[in-house]
């Protein structure tokens, strides 16, 4: 649109020459009739058709512009929240023990029946999870809340659900595991392996402060 007003406006300059000079000419002639038909000098027309589309266009190009900047990018859509980007979102007090004060948000947890948590930072696999004669939905309650506490904490090495006569649900395990966890976690922060009855959880980017504690 913005080309056609720019071609109105040439229009209309060249329509105003032919009449200023060349007015006895075929062109002329034929312009000067159409100024008398239509009681407006034709460049004066082809002038406004001009300016109307070429603010027209502009109006346009700034509506897009307005819109382009209020639609999120492509990746702000698909980037996760700050809530669960990040690796830890604790809130200790630097001035205490930070796997103390980890032990304590776990003794906090309200955890369904027939399901204990272990943490020891001497062992390769530092935190379990056991679940015993759980439903699956339990079992997924279970894992959500380790979830929470282990987004609240510097993240660990591994981690491990273990389940003991559970009946097995409608999808593999370790995908029960990945759902859950990745209620609190970004999901691009670990992978889940299947080992027989239980679940292994591997976190990329563990903190280097469960390694200094064994």
């Amino acid at each position: 649109m913005k080309t056609l007003s720019y071609l109105f406006l040439a229009a209309a300059i060249g329509a105003m020459y032919v009449i200023e000079q060349h007015r006895t000419s075929p062109l002329g002639m034929t312009l000067v009739e159409w100024q008398t038909l239509l009681g407006q000098p034709p460049s004066a027309i082809l002038g406004l058709i001009g300016a109307g589309l070429l603010a027209f266009s502009r109006r346009g190009r700034k509506r897009t512009q307005r819109a382009t900047r209020a639609t999120p990018t492509q990746t702000e859509r698909t980037s996760p929240s700050s809530s669960t980007a990040n690796t830890s979102n604790e809130t200790f007090d630097p001035n205490r023990d930070w796997l103390e004060q980890a032990r304590e948000a776990a003794k906090t947890i309200r955890w369904p029946s027939g399901v204990r948590m272990s943490i020891d930072s001497s062992k390769p696999c530092p935190i379990e999870l056991r679940i015993e004669q759980a439903p699956p939905e339990r079992a997924k309650r279970a894992v959500s809340l380790l979830g929470n506490w282990l987004a609240s904490i510097p993240l660990p090495p591994r981690a491990r659900v273990v389940y003991q006569n559970c009946p097995k649900g409608g999808s593999p395990r370790h995908h029960q595991v990945a759902g859950a966890l990745a209620e609190s976690i970004h999901r691009g922060q670990f992978k889940t392996l299947s080992d027989l009855d239980a679940v292994d959880v591997m976190f990329h980017q563990p903190d280097p402060r469960w390694s200094a504690r064994r």
